[in-house]
């Protein structure tokens, strides 16, 4: 039983990480509450794009 318990909480840490490691924000709106440069973290690659309205988010290139 405790096995089976444990089992199931790797595969439930497993699938969290790899839904998160795959998150992709091209196209959703900025934050508009976030600093300037940190509306669409950056540190992941992305920008934000201001259109005239709040901003996508948009892969730098």
């Amino acid at each position: 039983m405790r096995a089976l318990v444990l089992l199931l909480l790797a595969a439930c840490v497993a699938a969290g990480c790899s839904l998160f490691g795959n998150y992709d924000l091209e196209g959703l709106p900025c934050d508009l509450a976030a600093p300037v440069n940190q509306q669409c973290l950056p540190d992941a690659g992305y920008v934000c794009v201001r259109d005239g309205g709040t901003g996508v988010c948009v892969k730098a290139p």
